[in-house]
């Protein structure tokens, strides 16, 4: 008797042993305080989501949803606030969701700021853009996609590299070092007019522009400020 053929296996979603998980992770991407599930519809995106041998009955929604609210009743300073209504006496739970740390009107807001940002180039402020849709359901991002930076590009008398200098202020910020740079104007010929060395302390919360640093003030800023170190 030949050997039984074995069912291919969905490999990249093979790491998933725990429905709870796959609960929790239904439950962030597709709720928030406007949309919610049921459980039959909770339980068909799980099997959409992961596959038809990942599928799981009622019962286990029902144990793990138990076991999703005991634990964000102390841990939803990450991953939000668990919120469901009930039927028959509690016994049976309805519009299940979570309600994002971020609420919608917040990220709106702070979208809305990144798509104004000229300084930071499109490509980025795409990444930002996308990056702040993953603090809320995926209903979020349907609904602002068609809005997204949809406005003309303008040419840019020059483009930063944001991402970077970002990086390098933080870095700056958490070391406790000092930041040297041009400042850069550009004059009515098109030519990029480039400014001495420029200093800047970001870890003091407040740009302080200073001249070049001779021996002398260096020596004195580290009497002030045992852990400057000089980038």
């Amino acid at each position: 008797m030949p050997p039984k053929q074995k069912k291919p296996k969905e490999e990249w979603k093979d790491y998933i042993t725990d429905s709870k998980l796959m609960v929790l992770y239904v439950l962030l991407k597709y709720t928030d305080e406007k949309h919610m599930l049921e459980k039959k519809k909770l339980a068909s995106i799980i099997e959409r989501e992961f596959g038809e041998h990942h599928a799981i009955n009622i019962k286990t929604i029902d144990t793990s949803l138990d076991a999703i609210e005991s634990f964000l009743e102390n841990k939803s300073d990450i991953f939000g606030k668990y919120k469901s209504g009930a039927k028959n006496g509690k016994k049976i739970k309805t519009n299940i969701r979570i309600e994002h740390i971020f609420s919608d009107h917040e990220l709106r807001f702070l979208i809305d700021m990144v798509s104004s940002c000229e300084y930071i180039r499109i490509e980025e402020r795409k990444d930002l853009i996308q990056k702040l849709l993953t603090l809320s359901s995926k209903n979020l991002a349907s609904e602002l996609r068609p809005y997204i930076l949809n406005c003309p590009k303008k040419n840019k008398p020059m483009r930063t590299e944001f991402d970077r200098n970002l990086k390098v202020i933080h870095e700056a910020i958490v070391h406790k070092k000092q930041i040297r740079f041009y400042r850069a104007t550009r004059q009515t010929s098109g030519f990029l007019l480039l400014s001495q060395f420029q200093l800047a302390f970001p870890f003091l919360l407040q740009q302080q522009l200073l001249p070049p640093l001779s021996p002398e003030l260096f020596q004195q800023l580290c009497q002030y400020f045992p852990d400057f170190h000089s980038l």
